[in-house]
């Protein structure tokens, strides 16, 4: 034991030296591996929504009518296949769009009578469960935003 402390005394910078190198390592290899699990990723809102951006901008400059929006009770009194409206979250899942899909040919299987005049689940379930991933083309189905 002697010994042991006397080592520790003649050679203490060493030891010091060396638990920071090893502490520095140990962070340098932690931090690297962080970068890799999470690259940089930028996000522009925008981007992920141009379809609201081109509305905005057409609506900044008065080129288009204002933008229509629905209540509740309004969606919900379009409950019958022949009178059907839809509402889908966007692609920013804030808002949802409403569609009249009362004329839409569905090319999925199912029925879709049961999701008129909802909000989103039971539209995005049936849609799923027949393997359909895309909506109603909105230049033709679109109506407006729910409120």
């Amino acid at each position: 034991m002697n010994k042991t402390i006397k080592f520790i005394k003649k050679y203490w910078y060493l030891l010091v030296l060396a638990l920071i190198l090893i502490a520095s390592l140990v962070f340098f290899i932690l931090s690297s591996r962080q970068e890799e699990a999470l690259p940089a990723v930028e996000f522009n809102p925008l981007e992920e929504n141009k379809v609201l951006q081109e509305e905005v901008e057409a609506n900044i400059a008065g080129e288009s009518e204002a933008l229509t929006y629905y209540q509740r009770q309004d969606i919900e009194s379009h409950n019958k296949r022949y009178d059907c409206w839809l509402a889908f979250t966007d692609e920013t899942r804030i808002t949802f769009e409403i569609y009249d899909v009362s004329n839409w040919d569905y090319p999925g299987q199912s029925d879709i009578s049961p999701a008129c005049g909802k909000i989103n689940t039971d539209a995005e379930d049936i849609f799923k469960q027949d393997g359909i991933s895309q909506r109603p083309p909105k230049d033709q189905f679109f109506l407006g935003y729910y409120e």
